[in-house]
């Protein structure tokens, strides 16, 4: 307990403070709209409503629930905003995090096997979008189910700050390296077979898609496919390398705790999991510059957005508008003629 008292300590450093506040905020400024955007955009165009991208909305719908929930937490806990840290707010918190993370990594997976089925045997039949609400269903349920024992890890110290309870050492060294298996090892070894397929698969029609160079069909078809592929590998990629830092130290410092300072550690640990909320921000941007359906999507929304605030806002003068808006020839042409009979007249 000493030593988390140093930790605590250490942690109250102004500097700390400024990083980690300074640092979530960007990230929830960038990460929140971008989660609404992508929300917004495929329910309210068709051309985007498919399988692979309700599955986008559900990692979506899992970021924006880590930003609204766990970031405000994990940042008064690192902090130290609050006074006095509830027992029950801590065990919540920490569980929410494991179930969001499980949400985040089921949901890559079910994409990468969407898009193997898609591609690498077309002829199975296309799953209905009941059948896609019924998977993603049963994501959150199997998250909350699995996550649910880690209720019993986390715990208070100080009175304020709220951790894993490291005194159970057996019981958490198997969960962290379950944690690692389940969460990162397993979902990283499918990501890979499924992709790795996709692309071979890929290259082999690649042939039969410069000798049909006639049929403009196909090779829009197969053009697209490879873009989408591509987008998507972006976001594995970087939700892969953002991860690995953190679940590679969770299990080596799990392992190395009587070797290593626990200040070094918990240092380690903060910094890795900033990188690791990192990839909320970038998954709308790679959307955004990966795909052009999004990209369309997202700007046509950002123009109904600035459109509704300067109405509300009264940015605008919608009248001023009407009344400089360059006229149709036939209306033109009929203001011209009343302008002359009421002249004349």
């Amino acid at each position: 307990m000493e030593n988390y008292k140093n930790i605590t300590a250490q942690n109250n450093l102004p500097y700390v403070r400024l990083f980690i506040f300074s640092f979530f905020s960007v990230t929830f400024l960038v990460g929140a709209p971008g989660s609404i955007l992508i929300i917004h955009s495929v329910l309210v165009r068709r051309s985007l409503q498919n399988p692979r991208n309700y599955f986008i909305v559900n990692l979506a719908c899992s970021d924006i629930t880590t930003l609204l929930t766990f970031f405000p937490f994990y940042t008064s806990n690192i902090a130290q905003f609050l006074p006095f840290m509830p027992q029950v707010l801590c065990k919540i918190g920490m569980t929410s995090s494991v179930v969001l993370v499980t949400v985040s990594v089921s949901t890559h997976v079910a994409i990468a096997l969407e898009r193997r089925r898609a591609i690498v045997f077309p002829l199975l039949p296309k799953p209905s979008s009941k059948k896609i609400k019924i998977i993603i269903l049963i994501i959150w349920t199997v998250s909350i189910i699995v996550s649910s024992h880690t209720l019993y890890l986390g715990t208070v110290y100080d009175g304020n700050v709220c951790g894993w309870n490291l005194n159970l050492k057996t019981y958490a060294e198997f969960f962290f390296w379950f944690y690692g298996a389940t969460r990162f090892l397993l979902p990283v070894g499918i990501l890979t077979g499924s992709y790795w397929q996709i692309i071979h698969t890929l290259r082999k029609n690649k042939g039969q898609a410069e000798i049909s160079l006639g049929n403009k069909a196909i090779t829009r078809r197969f053009k697209n496919q490879r873009k989408a592929v591509r987008c998507l590998m972006a976001l594995v990629s970087a939700f892969v390398l953002l991860n690995l830092p953190f679940n590679t130290g969770l299990v080596f410092f799990m392992r190395m705790t009587k070797f290593i300072d626990r200040i070094t550690i918990t240092y380690y640990l903060i910094i890795t999991l900033c990188i690791n909320f990192m990839v909320f921000a970038l998954n709308p941007i790679i959307l955004y510059l990966g795909s052009t359906e999004y990209h369309l999507a997202f700007n046509e929304t950002f123009k109904q957005w600035m459109v509704f605030c300067c109405k509300m806002f009264s940015c605008c003068n919608e009248n001023k508008y009407i009344k400089n808006r360059p006229m149709s020839a036939p209306v033109a042409t009929l203001s011209f003629k009343i302008t002359a009979s009421k002249r004349d007249g």
